[in-house]
């Protein structure tokens, strides 16, 4: 089993999480939060059973912006680290394979920076060039994919999510 954990050296930065044979379910969330290799956090925990539901041989979760943090609060930058996110496309870029399933599962929470839409930008261009697929867990009322922990695993439909309308409603409601 590949275990792949990409993280800087104070492990304040994490850019990939996973644990698969061939080719993972990849979900993407807003920002990691406390899991790691050694020790799963309640998310981590519930897309690894996701990821057996849908017949994968393990899962891979990467994150819109890599910076730790159990909450994005006033403490969160406010502006973008132009080198995390640079380090952070490149590790997307090498983990999406030829034609994955990718799921969106961040929730309401990518309205909280100005720069989260931007740089989801530049994911789904790598997204679309491996000809991969957005998937959601479900959408939230106001249109969102649903966060893994805030959706029981009865209520996931597993639909296809229209990444560019997706984008192009945040950008218009901004």
């Amino acid at each position: 089993m590949i275990q792949d954990y990409a993280h800087d050296r104070n492990n304040t930065v994490r850019y990939t999480l996973g644990k698969y044979v061939t080719k993972p379910l990849i979900f993407f969330g807003i920002n990691p939060s406390t899991a790691s290799i050694e020790k799963n956090d309640a998310t981590i925990s519930i897309i690894e059973h996701i990821a057996k539901l849908r017949h994968y041989d393990g899962y891979m979760m990467l994150n819109i912006y890599p910076l730790r943090a159990t909450k994005i609060d006033s403490a969160f930058p406010k502006k973008c680290d132009v080198d995390i996110c640079a380090k952070n496309l490149h590790y997307i870029e090498k983990t999406i394979y030829k034609s994955a399933e990718v799921v969106a599962a961040w929730g309401s929470h990518i309205r909280d920076r100005d720069y989260f839409i931007d740089i989801l930008d530049q994911i789904n261009r790598l997204v679309k060039e491996k000809d991969a697929t957005w998937l959601c867990l479900s959408v939230t009322k106001g249109g969102h994919p649903h966060h893994p922990t805030r959706l029981a695993y009865n209520k996931m439909t597993f639909d296809i999510f229209d990444m560019d309308t997706y984008i192009q409603n945040m950008r218009n409601t901004k």
